[in-house]
């Protein structure tokens, strides 16, 4: 499910629904019970002969959920599942969530750290494409009060950048290396577990 669903304004929602199974070519003597119990599961019941372009954004999300639901897969991915939503929407659209994790794998991606602690039990962290974190939500805070690593770019020479880090207290460990623009270096600087340096170095470069 995109952030966006990927639903059809034009249609009605029972009508999308049974597009969608025909197009995931579902056994066409099941294909109405399933499209039901997706249904029941999304509680879109009593929107079922509203046409989606006039469903509240709420709604329209769990059309595209029920939609990605349809066929029973064993996984669903979810992309940013409660952007632009109410309160009252997203902590319905969690409950879904959580009710549909009990028969289903689910992958969800968020930039917002409440949301996948309340819904998620396994968090993995990903920055430019590398794994940087992954473990349960209650031990993630730990994880990120641990981290002391602060990466910079900074317009200077790497030389002078490299002599001022090195006078500067509680910093255990840099690298500096070169960017694309000749007049920019990369820093990344690893401190004492209990300092916060940034101020420091700020005021040192």
């Amino acid at each position: 499910l995109p952030e966006i669903p990927p639903v059809y304004g034009d249609m009605k929602v029972l009508e999308y629904l049974k597009f969608v199974a025909e197009l995931k070519k579902l056994d066409s003597h099941t294909r109405n019970a399933d499209i039901k119990q997706v249904m029941d599961l999304t509680k879109l019941h009593e929107m079922k002969d509203r046409l989606i372009r006039n469903l509240s954004k709420g709604y329209k999300q769990r059309v595209g959920i029920a939609g990605a639901m349809v066929g029973d897969p064993e996984i669903l991915i979810f992309d940013e599942p409660t952007v632009g939503l109410d309160p009252k929407q997203i902590l319905e659209i969690r409950d879904l969530i959580r009710d549909l994790s009990e028969k289903h794998t689910i992958l969800l991606s968020s930039h917002i750290m409440q949301e996948v602690s309340a819904v998620c039990n396994e968090i993995i962290i990903i920055n430019e494409g590398k794994m940087i974190v992954k473990d349960k939500p209650e031990n993630i805070s730990a994880h990120i009060e641990q981290t002391h690593e602060l990466t910079m770019e900074i317009k200077g020479n790497k030389e002078l950048v490299r002599s001022i880090l090195s006078g500067i207290e509680h910093i255990t460990e840099y690298k500096v290396t070169d960017s694309e623009d000749d007049e920019i270096c990369k820093a990344m600087v690893i401190s004492e577990a209990d300092s916060d340096i940034r101020e420091t170095v700020f005021y040192a470069l």
